[in-house]
């Protein structure tokens, strides 16, 4: 019975149109079915008694005791070599059994050109720009939308052309991130990029290592124009902490200030003076000339006071006819006198609102402090010293000396 179960399986496989071969214990051929002609374009006879080795490139790896499929280059009768996957049984003492295909790499080589196909066609229709090196810093592979961020053809981008559209330190930049990716990190960078028709658009460039089975290392990418959406963030962060009607820093900025002095008070020695100054009778202007009046001249107040602070001093609209200025470096009351006298002729100037030539004046509170103190008490100590000379009619706080704290 198993005699005529071995002839059966034998013709069996001979039959079969997937190459099969026996090895015997000393990896020669003893046996080969009719389709392993195709693959070594030798008769069954002339590969009988043949060391695989003298077909195969590859030694076959004999360590495996289960069966294993790996590609081997097998030599053909006409000296050309060819990938062939081969499965690899284990018989014990009794030698091996390889199984031989090479339709399943010709339909694998089909299939990853499609894929690659395919690949190339989304690639060209998503919104970032897409970068493959083959090895090193050398680009072989961009998207459509890379060329529209570089804004020149692809020619001039291939290889290392890319690299030549940062400046010199940005390049720099660019080139470490790169370098980091071919050692295996993945890495960011943000950088100025000088399109090819002058436009300087602000990118940025992620990077991650491939490499391929022969060991050439290289990497993927992509870069984004993030332009509009840094000029944007800028525009919203200026909204957010600048007065829309006097361009004035406001509240939220003063505070922001306010902390950065405070975090480095008792590392440097500076003293901080801070000024609270509110129109007197802005009301009145309203309720004569109209809110649009009121609103001129609000900004023209705006711009006195910006005039005349120096790159010590910083002006900021607190609310309504209310503006605070800071000034570093003060420490003594004389000089924080002279400073509010300073703003106080500033202001008194004519101006002329609706063919109305008007005078304003201001009423100031101030104080000195060297020493972190709560930001909100600092302003109610020194509007409530503003409103006590605006009580007293005084448009100078000249009479009684500031707080220092």
């Amino acid at each position: 019975m198993s005699s005529i179960f071995s002839k059966t399986f034998e013709t069996y496989l001979d039959v079969s149109d997937r190459a099969t071969l026996y090895l015997d214990p000393d990896d020669r051929i003893a046996w080969a079915n009719r389709a392993c002609t195709e693959i070594f374009g030798m008769a069954v006879e002339d590969l009988l008694g043949r060391p695989i080795e003298y077909l195969s490139k590859n030694p076959i790896d004999r360590s495996v005791l289960r069966p294993q499929t790996s590609i081997y280059q097998m030599r053909h009768a006409t000296g050309l070599l060819r990938d062939v996957l081969v499965t690899t049984v284990n018989l014990g003492e009794q030698g091996w059994m390889l199984e031989l295909r090479t339709s399943a790499i010709d339909q694998f080589t089909t299939e990853a050109g499609v894929y690659e196909k395919r690949l190339r066609a989304l690639s060209d229709e998503v919104p970032v720009g897409i970068f493959f090196s083959e090895v090193g810093l050398r680009l072989y592979y961009i998207n459509t939308r890379l060329t529209e961020i570089f804004e020149v053809p692809a020619g001039r981008i291939y290889g290392i052309g890319w690299l030549d559209f940062f400046s010199t330190e940005d390049r720099a930049k660019v080139e470490s991130a790169a370098t980091r990716a071919l050692k295996g990190e993945r890495s960011y960078v943000v950088a100025n990029l000088n399109t090819g028709t002058g436009r300087v658009a602000q990118v940025t460039l992620n990077f991650r290592n491939i490499s391929t089975d022969r060991g050439a290392t290289g990497f993927v990418g992509t870069i984004e124009d993030v332009t509009d959406q840094i000029a944007a963030e800028e525009r919203l962060t200026f909204a957010a902490t600048h007065d829309p009607l006097t361009g004035l820093p406001n509240r939220e900025a003063m505070d922001l200030t306010l902390a950065r002095h405070f975090s480095t008070v008792g590392k440097e020695k500076s003293s901080l003076m801070m000024a609270f100054c509110d129109l007197d009778d802005f009301k009145t202007v309203n309720d004569t000339l109209g809110h649009v009046a009121g609103d001129r001249l609000l900004i023209e107040i705006a711009k006195r006071l910006q005039r005349i602070c120096s790159e010590d001093q910083q002006v900021f609209r607190y609310a309504g006819d209310e503006f605070i200025v800071l000034c570093k470096g003060i420490t003594t009351d004389s000089e924080a006198k002279k400073i509010l006298g300073d703003f106080q002729r500033c202001l008194e100037l004519p101006i002329y609102l609706a063919s109305t030539q008007i005078q304003i004046s201001a009423s100031f509170g101030y104080a000195v402090f060297r020493s972190k103190v709560d930001i909100d008490e600092m302003i109610t100590k020194v509007d409530r010293e503003m409103y006590r000379n605006k009580a007293a009619k005084k448009d100078l706080v000249f009479q009684r000396p500031g707080i220092e704290l």
